[in-house]
């Protein structure tokens, strides 16, 4: 049995690799090289095609994430609803559950509403449109926030392994 706990947390760990990685690799890295390489328009076009590869390894390292979440728990002896709160684990655990129902919502509103009208008023407008401009300030932002709460699920994650 020791051998599937070990496989869940490296899968949980790895997933974890891929979607924050994904999203540091995208932030700090693809970004900001366009930019400076003044890749604006075809950055655009780019950034369109990334985003939607990268849209479903993402989607499916929280599925992934979800799932040996879950199992984790359960093999844990989860201790049910009455009893989460008696323990600093509990709290904790409802913290990390709270944050990631929140990226959750941030990462549909961003892959699948704001993104695509940020691109689409990119290829319909050009880069200079004021729409444009606005709209591509909210998916940053976005994005940024969400891969801040990212960080944090980590830190409770790590925090749970040290009470558990």
């Amino acid at each position: 049995m020791l051998a599937l706990d070990v496989m869940l947390r490296w899968l949980h760990v790895v997933s974890v690799a891929l979607r924050f990685g994904g999203m540091l690799f995208l932030a700090l890295i693809v970004v900001p090289t366009m930019r400076r390489a003044g890749l604006r328009d075809a950055g655009a076009a780019f950034l369109r095609v990334a985003g939607e590869r990268f849209r479903g390894y993402g989607w499916a390292a929280l599925a992934l994430l979800a799932t040996t979440g879950t199992l984790m728990l359960v093999r844990r002896g989860y201790p049910g609803p009455a009893e989460l709160f008696d323990r600093p684990f509990g709290t904790v655990l409802v913290a990390k559950l709270s944050l990631v129902a929140l990226v959750l919502i941030l990462s549909a509103a961003h892959d699948f509403w704001l993104g695509p009208r940020t691109l689409r008023l990119a290829s319909e407008r050009g880069a200079a449109d004021p729409a444009y401009r606005r709209a591509r300030s909210r998916v940053s932002w976005l994005a940024r926030l969400n891969a801040l709460l990212v960080a944090a699920i980590i830190g409770l994650g790590l925090w749970l392994t040290r009470l558990g």
